[in-house]
């Protein structure tokens, strides 16, 4: 066998272990997604089940979120006390629907928020809420947010 036969048969060689390598770290680099993805989720998640068990531990917490929020015997603080509480849960909203456009987590993390905040968004103060942070998000998320919560999209809610 001649050195130029031995030169084609390395660089044969060595073409198969760079394609070897290339497929290995594809793998690697799916794996490394994946595991994202469910640490997204799980940090999501932990962050909600952490908030409900703080919510049941807080008497106090507990006796307000069992309040009428739509009478009029509520004061002034229990009001700004309510927006707090939609702004917290619009935030969680928007970190989960940011991970879900970058496919980082599963649409069911988005359908459990939606459930929790769309009767408190219906209120009377939820609409004057969204509104403050609507300037501020996306056109396809005002879009998708106001079609899951309202039934409407932008168009109808616009301001």
């Amino acid at each position: 066998m001649s050195v130029g036969n031995l030169s084609d048969v390395a660089q044969i060689i060595e073409a198969i272990l760079f394609s070897f390598t290339v497929i290995y770290i594809a793998m690697e680099a799916k794996q490394a997604l994946n595991l994202t993805k469910a640490q997204y989720g799980h940090s999501l998640t932990q962050r909600m089940y952490d908030r409900y068990l703080s919510s049941a531990q807080n008497t106090d917490f507990a006796m307000f979120m069992a309040k009428n929020w739509e009478g009029d015997d509520m004061a002034d603080h229990e009001h700004w006390r309510v927006t707090l509480w939609m702004n917290t849960l619009l935030v969680d909203i928007f970190d989960t629907w940011d991970m879900h456009d970058k496919g980082l987590v599963d649409k069911s993390h988005l359908d459990m928020r939606v459930q929790a905040v769309e009767g408190l968004m219906k209120m009377r103060l939820g609409p004057a809420v969204w509104q403050l942070w609507k300037p501020a998000r996306d056109p396809r998320f005002i879009d998708w947010f106001e079609t899951e919560i309202f039934d409407t999209g932008s168009v109808a809610q616009s301001s």
